[in-house]
């Protein structure tokens, strides 16, 4: 096993109200079991009655543009903002409306707070480190938004996540348990910005990197984390 870095911090946190739209940074939050309050808290389901999906999670897997959109929290509400800056609440019926318009397909709202939206664990975590490196590999500049993480890492060699797992990580106050690499998928294709798909992206961490980027965590011990707080592995138990 690689040395661990001593000094690891969290440099970025994240949360995804509504799952597949652009997420929110946040400077500190609270881990409690079920991840971070409000993330993915909103997943869209496919409600078309012709529709082969219908009763379906729809996500930027199907529809790309759903990244044109970006969630908040704002007064304990989720709120939605439209890639031409129009901003509403995701359960009124304008938003349902507006994306109706733009995707051609109706949506029912699947609101689940204790993580039933999240895909194979509550928190993912990455590392500054292997994203500077993969970038290298590929040859291009590569925005973390890619990852779609909650928790960003720095100070620890590339890609030494991979030999977290099966340990608990402390992320500032809290506790993580680190179960699995993240098999990564078509959205890491797209760039967050422009929406545009470069296919080579994910054909470069497939022969590198197994399509492996970044660990999935449960959380153990609830607590709470901010931006440069210490990140440690916890010995390992007797």
């Amino acid at each position: 096993m690689r040395r661990i870095h001593e000094a690891m911090r969290v440099t970025q946190l994240w949360r995804y109200p509504v799952k597949s739209m652009r997420g929110e940074v946040l400077k500190s939050t609270h881990f409690g079991h079920g991840g971070i309050p409000f993330d993915r808290r909103f997943a869209l389901v496919d409600d078309s009655p012709e529709s082969l999906r219908r009763g379906l999670q729809t996500t930027a897997r199907q529809i790309p543009a759903l990244l044109g959109y970006a969630a908040r929290v704002a007064d304990g509400s989720v709120v939605v903002q439209t890639p031409d800056g129009a901003v509403m609440d995701v359960t009124q019926p304008g938003a349902a409306e507006r994306l109706a318009k733009d995707t051609g397909l109706r949506f029912a709202l699947a609101d689940d707070p204790a993580g039933a939206n999240h895909d194979a664990a509550d928190v993912l975590v990455i590392n500054e480190a292997s994203v500077r490196q993969f970038a290298a590999e590929w040859g291009h500049h590569i925005d973390l938004r890619r990852f779609r993480a909650n928790v960003v890492i720095d100070g620890s060699a590339a890609f030494d996540e991979e030999t977290w797992v099966g340990r608990k990580l402390r992320v500032g106050g809290a506790v993580l348990d680190v179960f699995s690499s993240c098999g990564r998928c078509v959205i890491t294709t797209l760039d967050p910005e422009t929406l545009v798909a470069d296919p080579a992206f994910l054909k470069e961490m497939t022969q590198r990197h197994r399509t492996l980027f970044g660990v999935y965590c449960a959380v153990s011990k609830p607590g709470d984390a901010g931006l440069g707080d210490e990140c440690s592995l916890l010995p390992l138990e007797a």
